[in-house]
């Protein structure tokens, strides 16, 4: 089970073993590989979007690459309390929008103006 200590809600081992799937993950050294079970991109921004911290908002961000559902993202955060994700949300979209925000190196190797547009 993972609890959000910001948001006191809990996901059970089963559902998120249900929103996981077996992938190869990439030890501190190339040889070192194994498979294990991840959670999804979707229920991953969700449980960062639990939390909210600033380096949750930086891998929300990098998470955010690409296309996401939508529909499925928001069917995990219906268990939270609704002010409390309205509230991270939003923290999250004044930083987005934020004129020259600077993007850590560690989100994307894309340069700043990319990555902006890609947001």
């Amino acid at each position: 089970m993972v609890q959000s200590r910001q948001t006191n809600t809990f996901y059970s081992f089963n559902y998120l073993s249900k929103n996981s799937e077996l992938r190869e993950v990439v030890g501190s050294s190339f040889d070192l590989v194994m498979r294990a079970r991840v959670v999804n991109r979707e229920m991953f921004i969700a449980l960062k979007v639990n939390s909210m911290r600033l380096a949750d908002q930086r891998d929300i961000i990098a998470l955010c690459e690409g296309k996401i559902d939508i529909g499925r993202l928001v069917g995990h955060l219906k268990r939270c309390p609704k002010h409390i994700i309205a509230n991270n949300i939003e923290s999250l979209l004044r930083i987005i929008k934020v004129p020259n925000i600077r993007i850590p190196s560690k989100v994307s190797s894309h340069s700043q103006k990319e990555y902006m547009r890609e947001l």
